[in-house]
């Protein structure tokens, strides 16, 4: 599962927002007699607070605003941030070739004016990315420069979002003890800083270092103090990465109940904010928790949504045009210096994605052949039993028809012979009309059958056999051949009844005439 990094929209914006409602401060925005800076920082300070984390592509249009408003003035700092913005945004969806995009077109602007927060707040979000994307090695690197930077800069909460970054690292690649060091230290920071939902950050991601350590009640203490702080903030995202870590946690105990409830909580609201990251762990816990109760409907469920979000997140086309963006920021800052050595590194780079590519395209089908024969196997087994409980119905009805004519004849024979004492008792073939009706094809064994038959339509083989003197195999073969006379054209089951019949009403037709 995804640790809780730390994405920066800008540097250290809790220092300098002021209490306003979301209507005043869009009034200072709507207000063009306000000085430009002035609607500027306002327009900032709404993106931030009240849509970047929980409407994602809310805080994408408004970015757009100013950054048009920025570009108009000149304000290349505000333009940074929006850009910045812009890149979060795209991230959180899961869109990250965009948000590279736009991350890169900040780092430019804020490398012009020298501003290092705000080159440092890019850094760690491309690392993030990175880190999404597998690519531990890459993500580290950046986020030591995002440190490096902030150290430089005096910006605090930077500083600690940074060393959260780094300990998530750690702690992916199992140093356990590096991670909480990275994170105490972090915490130290954000609570020198009063910044509340830093320090949330902080005790979410100790409080999952208690989890695997297998000290639950530690872990809890931690994850309610910080989800607390996120709740009260509307922070709709890290909210759902919380109910995760707290559905891992039940997990680990076994719990599954407990697992499930919270994993579909962080579920719905990963739905919510357009998140495939918080999808796909949310997803993933479920399907390990529905498979181990034994609900394999719900668990396919999950499996398949699992890998629809772990598709879109990490595939060979958003790999490649995150890669390529990458490249082609790094190929432009030095072409100038070594425009030859970059062209020979650019081919290496190429070769490698290509080969990466490869891998990627293999990975993928062999997960959609999975899914897809699961799928399939699940599908023909419902049509098959459809098709089974269909027959049977069809095969049920033809017999209640058939006994209901049987029925009818019998009491239409009873009846005549009530009329005309003089006909017999017993309901005899009309041996004449019958062999007609089969073009005088049956033989006297053939007869004897049906007279046995007509008085008893549901008697069993093996007594007709034993009435008429012939083998079970020679009853089974004068049937066979009575079925195709009289084109007997009803169910296996139900042949001898049609035929029993078919027969009567020969012979009755016969007899009423």
């Amino acid at each position: 599962m995804n640790r809780l990094l730390f994405l920066l929209p800008l540097c250290c914006w809790w220092y300098i927002t002021p209490a306003a409602t979301l209507d005043s401060v869009m009034g200072v925005w709507n207000d063009t007699a306000q000085h430009d800076t002035v609607r500027l920082k306002a327009m900032k300070w709404m993106i931030v607070d009240n849509y970047i984390f929980s409407k994602p592509d809310s805080a994408f249009y408004f970015a757009q605003m100013l950054f048009g408003l920025a570009e108009a003035i000149g304000q290349k700092k505000y333009m940074a941030d929006a850009l910045n913005m812009q890149g979060v945004s795209f991230a959180i969806r899961g869109m990250h070739p965009k948000a590279i995009d736009c991350y890169n077109q900040g780092l430019k602007i804020s490398e012009e004016i020298g501003n290092k927060g705000r080159m440092a707040s890019t850094y760690n979000n491309i690392g993030i990315i990175y880190s999404n994307q597998g690519d531990k090695e890459k993500a580290l690197d950046y986020y030591s420069k995002s440190l490096e930077l902030f150290e430089e800069s005096g910006y605090g909460s930077g500083v600690g979002a940074a060393l959260i970054n780094i300990g998530t690292i750690y702690f992916d690649w199992g140093n356990h003890e590096k991670a909480m060091q990275y994170f105490t230290r972090s915490l130290k920071v954000k609570e020198e800083a009063g910044h509340k939902k830093g320090i949330a950050t902080a005790l979410l991601n100790i409080g999952e270092i208690h989890s695997v350590r297998g000290d639950f009640s530690k872990a809890m203490i931690h994850y309610e103090q910080g989800i607390e702080i996120y709740k009260k903030a509307g922070i709709k995202n890290k909210i759902g990465e919380s109910y995760l870590l707290i559905s891992k946690a039940y997990q680990l105990q076994e719990e599954y109940s407990k697992t499930i409830a919270y994993a579909l909580n962080g579920l719905d609201i990963a739905q919510e904010v357009g998140s495939p990251g918080l999808i796909k762990d949310a997803c993933e816990l479920l399907y390990e928790s529905y498979k181990l109760m034994g609900n394999m409907r719900r668990a396919l469920e999950m499996h398949e949504l699992y890998i629809q979000a772990k598709d879109s997140l990490i595939n060979e086309e958003n790999t490649k045009a995150i890669i390529q963006l990458q490249y082609k920021y790094e190929y432009e800052n030095k072409v100038a210096a070594d425009s030859i050595k970059n062209a020979e590194m650019q081919k290496i780079k190429d070769a490698q994605l290509a080969a990466q590519q490869a891998k990627l395209k293999q990975e993928k089908m062999m997960r959609y052949g999975l899914v897809t024969i699961s799928s399939l196997i699940i599908i023909l087994m419902f049509i098959l039993m459809l098709n089974h409980r269909n027959f049977k119905k069809q095969q049920k009805e033809e017999t209640e028809k058939l006994l209901s004519q049987l029925k009818l004849l019998k009491a239409d024979n009873a009846l005549r012979r009530v009329a005309n004492p003089a006909l017999q008792t017993e309901f005899e073939v009309d041996r004449e009309k019958v062999n007609t009706a089969a073009e005088n094809k049956l033989n006297e064994s053939d007869l004897k059958i049906l007279t046995e038959l007509c008085r008893q339509p549901t008697i069993a083989n093996k007594d007709i056999a034993e009435q008429v003197y012939l083998s079970l195999e020679g009853v089974k073969s004068s049937f066979k051949k009575m079925y195709d006379l009289f084109d007997i054209t009803a169910s296996s089951r139900n042949k001898k009844l049609a035929l029993a019949i078919r027969v009567m009403t020969l012979s009755e037709a016969s007899n009423s005439q």
